[in-house]
């Protein structure tokens, strides 16, 4: 078995030239080809936050969009910072719209607006919108060690704190995202002083499905589990909990293309999961197994798990 290379796909099928989206609070979008790009990264979000049964279809266009949100709609103000940030399909200083034209997919840059952006995603966050709150938490929140798809605006107004209040606002809500990012800034001690205990109970929330966070959240609030009950932190060490929820990141991220931050978790669930095996710590000691999970690991260049199947082969 070797995990996808591939990124997940950004452009929908061709089929897909009228996607209809029911936004929370607002009106059922029926979007355009070309609108639809833009958005298709977040639609499963958007989908998810849907809450009402009776929507009209109204073309979307910026313009549309943005009627809608100087009107105070939250989701049309969250969707029109999307369209106007730099930062959308993580560029570096422009945003990326893609367009598939027959089999082809063609990369066009346009220029964003930062400030702007942030304007409205703020007005969507304070009016309680939780997928905004939580990007909005993650615009504040970034590792100075690897800011390359950061915005300027970004760089220049980062605040830890502010970064932890805006995911609680979310997480308190049920977006399972925020919870993880909340929960990872207790166990980091980062904007919040490190408490572990709520740390794992922010990733338990997640790690129970949650809204808003989809397959990426998921992976990832199961390995952390994963690792506190390995590692014995907060809670008593149960290695049958840190073998199952291992087992579940696993699991998930065997489905379908993985993004780079999704595969390396991915690919240490399988060799921490293959050291249990190895060792007969919360599952049977199974040398077999152990090897299979090892060079899952390894043949995705994971150094522990290369020198790790020498030794059980």
């Amino acid at each position: 078995m070797r995990l996808s290379n591939e990124r997940p796909v950004e452009v929908p099928d061709e089929q897909e030239t009228q996607l209809t989206i029911k936004y929370e609070g607002a009106a059922s979008l029926a979007l355009s080809q070309t609108r639809s790009l833009l958005v298709a990264r977040g639609r499963n979000d958007a989908a998810k936050l849907a809450q009402s049964k009776q929507c009209s279809e109204i073309p979307l266009s910026e313009s549309r969009v943005r009627a809608l949100a100087e009107q105070g709609d939250p989701a049309a103000q969250c969707e029109l910072s999307r369209l106007l940030s730099t930062e959308w399909f993580a560029g570096t200083a422009r945003q990326t719209v893609r367009h598939r034209v027959n089999d082809e997919v063609i990369v066009v840059e346009a220029p964003g607006n930062d400030e702007e952006a942030y304007s409205w995603l703020r007005k969507s966050a304070e009016q309680g919108y939780a997928h905004a709150q939580w990007q909005l938490g993650m615009t504040y929140d970034f590792d100075d060690d690897d800011c390359d798809g950061e915005s300027s605006w970004a760089i220049a107004n980062k605040d830890l704190t502010e970064a932890a209040n805006w995911y609680r606002r979310a997480a308190e809500q049920g977006h399972a995202a925020a919870q993880f990012y909340l929960g990872r800034k207790y166990e980091c001690g980062s904007g919040v002083t490190k408490d572990l205990e709520e740390a794992l109970r922010w990733y338990r929330k997640s790690a129970d499905g949650g809204n808003g966070g989809g397959r990426s959240s998921l992976i990832n609030a199961l390995f952390e589990l994963g690792s506190l009950y390995h590692e014995g932190k907060t809670v008593q060490q149960n290695y049958v909990e840190a073998a199952r929820c291992y087992r579940e990141a696993a699991r998930w991220g065997s489905i379908g293309p993985l993004w780079p931050g999704e595969k390396k978790t991915v690919v240490e669930a399988y060799f921490n999961l293959g050291t249990l095996y190895s060792k007969g710590k919360g599952v049977p000691q199974d040398a077999v197994e152990a090897a299979r999970l090892y060079r899952i690991a390894a043949d995705e260049g994971h150094a522990g798990a290369q020198a790790c199947l020498v030794t059980v082969i």
